[in-house]
C-alpha cells in the first residue's frame, strides 16, 4: 500500500501547476553563479530546447539542439558543483578577519563558566546594594546608564571632583567586599 503524506501531495501539485503555467516547460530553477547570463530550458510538449539571455538590454531567446543544451546542461551542473564546493570546503581556509571576530563574539560559553559569570554578577550586584547610596547612585549611572562624570555632576549639583573621588572611593569598597566574600 503507498501512502503519499501531505508535504508530498503539496510539492506534487505546484510541480504539476508549475509546469503546466510554463506550458509544459521543465524550468528547473537551478542555483548559479551570478555571472551566468542565460536561462535554458525544456519544453516537453514539442520537445524543443530553448536558451534565454540579455544581449544589450534586449532579451533573447533561441532554439537550440539538444546537444547544445546537454553542453550547456553540463556547465551549470559544473557551476553548481563548484558553489557547492566552494560553501562546503574552501570557505574554511579563507576566514577573514570580520569571521574571526563574529566566531569570538557569538562563542559558546561553558556551563561552568557560565555559573561562575552568575555567581560573579550576583556578588557584584550585592556589593553594590550595600555601598552608601550617592555611590550606589553613581556607580549606577556611569557603569550602567554609561553617563559621563560630567553629567553625573550637573544631575547631582556638585563639583567634577566630587564625582571622580565618590567613584573612586565606590570602587574602593567594592573591592574590598568583594575580596572579602571571596
Amino acid at each position: 500500500m503507498c501512502f503519499i503524506n501531505v508535504l508530498d501531495h503539496h510539492l506534487i501539485f505546484h510541480s504539476i501547476f508549475y509546469f503546466e503555467l510554463n506550458g509544459g516547460c521543465d524550468l528547473k530553477k537551478r542555483r548559479k553563479l551570478k555571472d551566468n547570463p542565460y536561462t535554458i530550458r525544456h519544453i516537453e510538449k514539442e520537445d524543443i530546447y530553448r536558451i534565454s539571455f540579455i544581449e544589450n538590454t534586449i532579451k533573447r531567446d533561441l532554439e537550440i539542439s539538444k546537444e547544445l543544451y546537454d553542453i550547456f546542461n553540463d556547465f551549470e551542473l559544473k557551476d553548481k558543483s563548484y558553489m557547492n564546493e566552494y560553501d562546503r570546503h574552501i570557505e574554511h581556509f579563507e576566514i577573514s578577519e570580520l569571521k574571526l571576530n563574529q566566531k569570538i563574539i557569538h562563542k559558546e560559553i561553558s556551563l561552568e563558566d557560565k555559573f561562575i559569570i552568575d555567581s560573579e554578577l550576583k556578588q557584584l550586584y550585592l556589593a553594590i546594594n550595600k555601598l552608601p547610596k550617592i555611590q550606589k547612585r553613581r556607580i549606577k549611572m556611569f557603569y550602567f546608564e554609561e553617563k559621563t562624570q560630567q553629567e553625573i555632576a550637573n544631575l547631582d549639583k556638585c563639583s567634577l571632583r566630587a564625582v571622580q573621588y565618590s567613584l573612586n572611593y565606590a570602587l574602593k569598597n567594592l573591592k574590598k567586599f568583594l575580596i572579602k566574600t571571596s
